[in-house]
């Protein structure tokens, strides 16, 4: 006697429609994570593209500088599009000469906060002047304000112990200038 091949065994008809629903719903899932990547990112990345530091406004707060010899005003301006980077520059305002701008170094991913201080300095040269010492988590500045020029630390011989004026706080936006009388020294985390 001669066997039969016996016929190909078809699959029932819930595991294939199971089958297709998987796949069909794994193309599904696949599908809208990629339509969900392209929205977001172009979301996220279209902005950046217009986005110019140039055009970023300084935000400026001031004060008056004792003894009616001047003002001094902190200027921030934002450095990155969505990073909390800003760059700083401080404007002396005096009543006998231009305003001057001086630059200072970027402010990297912290809030605003810098102590002022008001000194006598002796410099190398014996000459003692009066300055403006400003403290914040990068350095401390030393600013001779008849001359409108940061000092070079190496040069101060000796310093007086200072008076504090107050601080340039934007941990509480916006930026403001807290005076001594308000609010007592806060220490500058360096």
């Amino acid at each position: 006697m001669i066997d039969k091949p016996t016929p190909p065994q078809k699959w029932p008809k819930w595991k294939l429609i199971g089958c297709v629903s998987i796949i069909s719903l794994f193309l599904v899932v696949v599908a809208f994570k990629l339509l969900a990547t392209v929205i977001i990112s172009s979301a996220v990345w279209e902005p950046m593209d217009d986005w110019s530091q140039d055009s970023e406004p300084w935000i400026e707060t001031s004060f008056e500088l004792p003894n009616n010899k001047g003002l001094l005003v902190l200027l921030l301006q934002q450095a990155h599009p969505f990073l909390a980077e800003y760059n700083r520059k401080l404007r002396l305002e005096t009543p006998h000469q231009e305003p001057t701008t001086l630059n200072l170094p970027i402010n990297t991913g912290w809030q605003e906060l810098t102590n002022v201080y008001l000194h006598t300095v002796s410099s190398a040269n014996q000459t003692e002047i009066t300055v403006i010492h400003l403290q914040d988590r990068h350095s401390d500045y030393y600013l001779d304000i008849n001359n409108a020029k940061f000092l070079d630390k190496e040069l101060i011989i000796s310093l007086s112990e200072g008076i504090y004026l107050g601080r340039f706080d934007g941990r509480n936006w916006p930026l403001q200038f807290i005076s001594a009388n308000i609010s007592p020294e806060e220490p500058v985390n360096q």
